[in-house]
């Protein structure tokens, strides 16, 4: 699925069906975003073994 206005966000709809106990159908569906711009941006660990770099104003 693709927004039709700014700015544009990609996301991906499943359709799921199962029989139920009773003899019935379950219909899951799921939505979800898979734009990378909507990826939550996570700090490198403290040991993450990474060079530091100091600044000095």
């Amino acid at each position: 699925m693709r927004d039709d206005e700014p700015p544009f966000l990609m996301s991906i709809v499943t359709f799921q069906v199962r029989p139920d106990a009773n003899g019935g159908t379950i219909l899951r569906i799921v939505h979800g975003l898979t734009d990378t711009r909507l990826a939550p941006k996570i700090p490198p660990a403290a040991n993450s073994n990474a060079s530091l770099m100091m600044l000095a104003a």
